[in-house]
This record gives structure tokens, sequence and C-alpha cells, in this order.
């Protein structure tokens, strides 16, 4: 278990670290190995990553990672239970590592097949992907959503999070309670679809992911269905 958060607000960049930062320690329990922050300033986006150290237990599995260009930077909680094929085929077509994790096939993964490539990917996941040359941002959870992933877009920024109360702690002031949440978590247990308790804040579903070319500008898109 990992955990992960981000913030994309174009209209204070320069504050975002220290709000990241303080967020990113909320998450401390779900990755107590390492942590780090990477900020592209000139967009306003910045993605924080706690860690805790399951493949590739070296300083070469650190996120949030890139690789060699930096054209795309990933925070990734989960694990890729076919990352060595994966690895393998992407080799095949001269296609080199620099390390042996995960996380670095879903970036190779990216810049061979672009939007397609999370079809390639088995295992359990929750993660935010961004491509700085396309400009926008993936934010993506596994087919059976057994991570988590929450968002909030609100004053023209984005905010997202492995849990709520990471989300929670990002917004410029305390979310109101969504009354109709409450009364349906009240009387059945459980709050339907992608709500939550607090109005605005919602989750990425099973089987989706969100691609946003702006802080409020996105698109969610299916890309699982089962078969029944």
């Amino acid at each position: 278990m990992c955990g992960i958060a981000g913030i994309w607000d174009p209209s204070r960049p320069d504050n975002i670290l220290p709000v990241l930062e303080r967020v990113i320690q909320t998450l401390a329990h779900r990755g107590p190995d390492d942590t780090g922050i990477w900020l592209d300033s000139k967009s306003g986006l910045a993605l924080g990553h706690r860690r805790l150290s399951i493949i590739d237990l070296s300083h070469l599995g650190h996120q949030p990672m890139t690789v060699v260009g930096g054209k795309s930077w990933i925070t990734f909680n989960g694990e890729i239970y076919n990352h060595m094929e994966l690895r393998r085929s992407l080799e095949s077509e001269g296609t080199s590592f620099r390390s042996s994790s995960d996380t670095e096939v879903i970036l190779r993964l990216y810049e061979r097949y672009g939007i397609r490539f999370i079809d390639f990917l088995r295992g359990m996941f929750a993660f935010a992907l961004w491509d700085r040359e396309q400009r926008h941002l993936i934010l993506a959870r596994d087919r059976l959503g057994k991570k988590p992933l929450y968002y909030c877009c609100t004053g023209g920024a984005l905010y997202f999070g492995s849990e709520i109360k990471a989300v929670v702690g990002a917004l410029p002031g305390p979310p109101s309670i969504d009354d109709g949440a409450l009364d349906e978590y009240l009387s059945f247990g459980f709050i339907g679809e992608d709500r939550t308790i607090y109005r605005g804040i919602r989750q990425i579903r099973p089987g989706m992911m969100l691609v946003a070319t702006g802080p409020s500008e996105m698109r969610l898109m299916s890309y699982w269905q089962p078969r029944w």
C-alpha cells in the first residue's frame, strides 16, 4: 500500500508545495519507507507520494517517477501483476529500463501506446500520470476498485488523493456535508455511484479513468466493463 496526492492549480504555483507537503504527511501510514514531491511550476501541477517498498526496494523505485527525457511523470499506488511479462515485451521492441519497478513499466507503456496503455495493465492500482508535452493529467483506478482514488474540482483547481482526508486537507476551505449522501449512508450503509459524504468530493469509479486537459476541463472514460 502506498499513498498518492496531487494539486493542479495554475493560479498559485508558488503556494502548491507547502500545501502538498502537509497533505502528503497525512498519508504517512500508507507509505513509511519513502516520500517524494515533484512540481511542474510552469503548469502549476504537483504530484506527491508516500512509498511502501514492495517491488525494487532501491532508490530507483522512488516516486514521483519519470524516465529519460522527463516527458511524463507518475505517482502510483498498487501492484501490476503482469509487469514482468510487459517488461519483456517492451524490451523485445527495444525499450530499456533503469529499474526493476512496475511503476516504470507503466510509464514505458504510456510512451509506447499512449492512452491505450491502461488496457495492458493487470493488477490493483490507482495512479496519476502527467504528460508534460500533451499537458494532460490521467487519473485512473483498477477494474474492481481495490485501490481508492478521490478528487475534487473547485475554484479553478483540481485536488486528488488516495484518501478523502488528503483532498480535504488540500482544499482552501472546509467542504460541506452532502445531505443526500448522508441520508443514503444512514439508510443503506453505503453511498452509491461516485459520491462521497462531502459535497464536491468524488471518487474515480472502478474501471474508469479521468483525463484532464485543465483543472476544470476533464472527461471521465470507462476503459473496462465486466462480461456477463
